[in-house]
């Protein structure tokens, strides 16, 4: 299983507050808040990590990193903060397609990595 973040950040973040709702989580990805909305779902899924939307969060995580990085594009360019957004992006989809492959939530993260080679000109 892919480590979201350390250990100690993680339990860090949910003694510091209540884990993050599904919805609270929805809320920044709509204010374009895409690294908050990430972070977020990741916490979500970390705090629950065999419920039922756990695989669900690693997706909309990857999509959230994925938004973050075309927001940082400049003139359709990658900038080094649009790759390491891609790059987040990729490594949660990634892990769905490998260790989820039978899901039907598989589809849509591959479907998101093509997107992220697309957008990184890949």
């Amino acid at each position: 299983m892919m480590k979201l973040l350390p250990a100690l950040l993680l339990a860090a973040a949910l003694a510091s507050r209540e884990a993050p709702t599904w919805e609270s989580a929805g809320r920044l990805m709509a204010r374009s808040d895409y690294r908050g909305a990430a972070q977020a779902y990741e916490l979500f899924r970390a705090a629950d990590p065999d419920g039922p939307r756990a695989t669900e969060a690693l997706v909309e995580a990857g999509v959230c990193w994925f938004s973050g990085g075309r927001s940082k594009l400049e003139l359709r360019r990658v900038t080094d903060g649009a790759r390491e957004s891609f790059d987040r992006s990729l490594e949660r989809n990634d892990a769905v397609t490998r260790e989820h492959a039978k899901s039907s939530l598989s589809s849509r993260a591959q479907y998101m990595k093509g997107s992220v080679h697309l957008f990184a000109g890949e």
